[in-house]
């Protein structure tokens, strides 16, 4: 019972380290990014960790030059009016209008960057990713459209960026390890008792 009680203590533990990890700013202009980010831009000895950290993984930045750029994902805020309510053929409709709110949007914003802010790779449907240099950055966090600025650190951008679901791996090694011992203490206990 109280091995158990120092497990649940050790996972609630990690799962606050996992959520606590890197800071969530807000600009002035009401833009959320992440605060790792500053610190690749400011530290190249950073940013070259972080890459040789992913170099098995969807690529999160890049030094170009020798300048650090970020592989990032840019929402927009959504000022359209359009809940997505109704039946499913109402709902599709509804997103398809969101869709085309959201376009001339996209297109304003990135009509303000240069080549030397950002390499666009793609458009979403309220937003747009590629890399980024500080500038562009720095341009992006005063741009009200702007909702969040978004720089996985680690695997591909379409997943969410969450610290708990990518150290998730390291959460299951511990409870497998967990239930492993405890078999382990079970079986031992078990011979015992087969001895007397």
């Amino acid at each position: 019972m109280v091995n158990q009680k120092i497990f649940i203590w050790v996972i609630l533990g990690l799962l606050l380290f996992n959520f606590v990890g890197a800071e969530m700013l807000i600009s002035e202009a009401g833009v959320e990014y992440d605060s790792e980010s500053i610190d690749a831009f400011n530290n190249l000895t950073f940013a070259e960790e972080n890459m040789w950290h992913n170099a098995t993984n969807y690529q999160t930045l890049d030094i170009i030059g020798d300048e650090v750029w970020l592989r990032v994902m840019i929402r927009l805020k959504d000022n359209s009016g359009i809940e997505i309510v109704g039946t499913r053929e109402e709902r599709r409709k509804l997103i398809n209008e969101k869709e085309e709110w959201f376009e001339p949007v996209i297109d304003d914003v990135l009509g303000t960057l240069s080549e030397e802010d950002m390499k666009i790779a793609g458009k979403s449907s309220d937003g747009f990713d590629g890399l980024i240099s500080r500038q562009g950055l720095e341009k992006l966090i005063r741009d009200e459209k702007v909702k969040e600025i978004n720089w996985p650190r680690r695997g591909a951008t379409a997943v969410n960026n969450s610290p708990l679901i990518k150290n998730w791996y390291w959460i299951v090694l511990i409870i497998m390890l967990y239930f492993i011992i405890e078999k382990l203490r079970n079986n031992k206990k078990q011979t015992r008792k087969r001895k007397k």
